[in-house]
């Protein structure tokens, strides 16, 4: 959250993760200040609030998707594992889209083996409603 200082030229302590910090210049007007250069601590450019720059957000992670014809490991309806040749076919999109592709037998194993310990800790939780 950017502090407001209307005494003084703000510095570089005041400025929010963002590197702003909301200022009252001296004939009045708030403007929001960017601090340009960190290491010099002297440019602080004043910017329009809509042109405040936005944190940085980490990229999701890309999910591993089969080419067509190359083998994939899905958890099966019966808790246990399978494999199949990609197709990009139906089965193998709604396989894909619920999030049930894997590159090895032990992701298959394992996320099976998380869907079974959700599902009976769901079950738990609603046992005592």
């Amino acid at each position: 959250m950017s502090k407001w200082i209307t005494y003084r030229l703000p510095t570089e302590a005041d400025a929010d993760e963002d590197h702003c910090v909301w200022w009252t210049s001296i004939d009045g007007e708030v403007v929001l200040c960017y601090y340009e250069d960190i290491k010099t601590g002297e440019v602080w450019a004043p910017k329009p609030k809509t042109l405040k720059p936005k944190p940085y957000v980490k990229p999701e992670p890309q999910r591993w998707k089969p080419e067509t014809n190359q083998w994939y490991y899905y958890a099966t309806k019966d808790g246990d594992w399978g494999k199949y040749q990609y197709a990009d076919g139906s089965f193998d999109c709604n396989m894909y889209d619920f999030g049930n592709c894997f590159q090895t037998r032990e992701q298959a194993v394992e996320a099976t083996r998380r869907v079974r310990e959700t599902l009976l800790n769901y079950h738990k939780e609603i046992s005592h409603e």
